[in-house]
């Protein structure tokens, strides 16, 4: 059991800042939007309410179907013919024109200043869009004639299927849930690199990216240590004193109480200690290492020929006893 506790300094985040747009015109080139000043994300719910005899018994919220619209100083050139500029020649263009379809991604920033000084943010891909110029306005210069004219832009995009799920066209991605690797990976394909061209992910490409569905999978580096990779939300830390926990392992069935892991590089060796508190722990040592099932599925660690022995506690957590 845990006591509620207010005002972290881990709990003290917040948003701002928008940064890094790109335009991935459809079928077209990729093109970074440097004017981008604001995103507005919109779209509403729908509520209904039910009622018999006058006694409101039900109500239910509807999701929304994302829209939105932008504000930005400037535009590149390749995004007013997706508003409906076109070119017929050299400087001459013509208004009112058909709208071309486009993905969109831009950045926002979070912080929390009394805990973390890396910078974190969001990547937001819009997929489908279309954009309309709300219209603006010019105006005579005043003072030093440095006020820009901003120009504001209503967006509608159609959600993509997305497995499991209902389509969307907004699909959000916290780098504070990334590893390093993972997020050079996602980036290099979103804003590209000296040789490969940026492109717009396909939401299964995200999904085999980010391992959210996959398996955990250790494998032994040579050298008397070993390395899990998989979701956040299997792999995660218990405490501040470096115990932590790996969910969703994926194993390989050699016999009826043995399992291996499933990698590349040779298998971990570990060996089942006590540590101060008397909390069992692995390092790594003589004794070959299992990964066995609970009798729900679930794979644990056991230290192979070790007098370690599986307990449980009060509340039916397993856990290690020597």
């Amino acid at each position: 059991m845990s006591k509620l506790e207010w005002n972290r300094p881990q709990d003290r985040t917040f948003e701002a800042g928008l940064d890094r747009g790109v335009i991935y015109v459809e079928d077209g080139p990729v093109v970074a939007w440097s004017g981008l000043s604001s995103v507005e994300d919109g779209g509403e719910s729908v509520v209904k309410e039910f009622f018999i005899d006058g006694i409101k018994y039900l109500a239910t919220v509807s999701p929304r179907d994302w829209k939105g619209s932008l504000t930005a100083y400037t535009y590149p050139d390749e995004f007013a013919e997706l508003i409906g500029i076109a070119e017929l020649g050299d400087g001459l263009y013509v208004d009112s024109q058909a709208h071309g379809r486009f993905n969109l991604s831009y950045r926002t920033m979070i912080t929390t200043p009394e805990v973390d000084t890396k910078q974190h943010y969001k990547i937001h891909l819009i997929y489908k869009a279309m954009a309309s110029l709300s219209g603006f306005t010019n105006e005579t210069l005043t003072g030093d004639g440095t006020d820009p004219t901003a120009f504001e832009f209503e967006l509608t995009a159609v959600p993509i299927a997305i497995p499991g799920f209902r389509p969307s066209a907004h699909v959000i991605l916290d780098t504070r849930k990334m590893d390093d690797a993972t997020l050079a990976t996602l980036e290099d394909i979103i804003y590209g690199t000296d040789l490969v061209d940026p492109a717009m992910p396909t939401i299964v490409e995200l999904i085999d990216l980010l391992r959210y569905t996959g398996g955990v999978v250790v494998v032994y580096n040579g050298d008397g240590t070993w390395t899990a990779t998989g979701s956040n939300k299997d792999i995660y830390m218990l405490d501040n004193d470096g115990h932590f926990q790996i969910d969703n392992v994926a194993a390989e069935y050699l016999s009826e109480d043995i399992y291996q892991f499933i990698g590349v590089g040779g298998e971990a060796i570990f060996t089942l200690v006590l540590d101060t508190d008397n909390v069992p722990y692995y390092k790594y040592g003589e004794l070959m290492s299992h990964v066995d099932i609970d009798s729900d599925g679930v794979p644990f660690y056991t230290a192979g020929p070790s007098d370690a022995k599986l307990g449980e506690d009060t509340d039916g957590v397993l856990y290690f006893k020597a």
